[in-house]
């Protein structure tokens, strides 16, 4: 003879089966990280061809200051859409306490050469309470110098590269402040291959669309702190962001050119 359970207690076996503990747990541990917590934006009237800079307080962000004397640790091409939003095309591990940031036009998200959303860059790492970056700067580009790089000329260049890798290597940040020859031989070179970096993939990226910039030194030896100091850049007063109460603000008005 069958005995029927209760059906509280089938009701509650029911539940327990379809509860996915594990699934529950990556759902909370996920909302440690948190994008787009930015103010005003969109109202800085950004245009395509201007630059972003970061600062990060990771380990690797701390030798990148150390080796290049300089508190950048990131830099990315601003892209401005005909619907007016803001993207970003750069290089970068894409790596933040296990998330990604989603890449534009594709289903799975990646590192190395990509295009977000500008203000997905805008991240905590934990649940709000600071910000993953300690500043970012916005450079516009100086048109007096140079017309701006087009839309359309970045986007065959961003399908023209984004097969490159990032490089893991910080070799070339480490030890970019310091010159090490021996017979005229710079024993601290970095040996070129198809990975990239963020300075230099803009530094790349200028070059490629004909924007006159410095070429005495390698590419793959550029760094953020070279990169800002590029012609297009150099004199620019930045708009800078700082993480404040759960989103990055804008600094007051009196923006430093540091």
């Amino acid at each position: 003879m069958i005995k029927l359970l209760p059906v509280w207690v089938a009701s509650l076996l029911l539940l327990l089966v379809s509860c996915k503990p594990p699934a529950l747990l990556q759902k909370t541990e996920s909302k440690k990280v948190l994008f787009g917590l930015v103010d005003g934006l969109d109202s800085l009237g950004l245009k395509t061809g201007d630059l972003a800079m970061f600062q990060s307080t990771t380990l690797n962000g701390i030798l990148t200051q150390t080796g290049t004397l300089a508190p950048y640790t990131h830099c990315a091409i601003i892209i401005k859409g005909k619907d007016g939003q803001l993207l970003l095309l750069h290089t970068t591990d894409n790596n933040f306490a296990g998330e990604r940031i989603p890449v534009l036009g594709e289903f799975k998200s990646r590192n190395g050469v990509i295009l977000t959303r500008f203000e997905n860059s805008f991240i905590s790492v934990n649940a709000g309470k600071s910000g993953f970056y300690k500043r970012i700067w916005i450079l516009p580009f100086d048109e007096s110098l140079a017309e701006r790089p087009g839309n359309e000329t970045l986007m065959l260049l961003y399908q023209k590269n984004k097969k490159y890798p990032f490089t893991t290597s910080k070799i070339p940040f480490i030890f970019s402040a310091f010159d090490l020859k021996l017979f005229d031989r710079d024993l601290l070179s970095v040996t070129d291959d198809e990975s990239m970096f963020c300075s230099e993939f803009v530094h790349l990226l200028l070059r490629q669309s004909n924007i006159p910039v410095t070429d005495d030194q390698k590419t793959n030896e550029y760094t953020p702190k070279d990169i800002r100091n590029l012609e297009p850049y150099k004199s620019a007063v930045p708009f800078v962001f700082r993480f404040k109460d759960g989103r990055y603000r804008l600094v007051s008005e009196k923006r430093n050119k540091k």
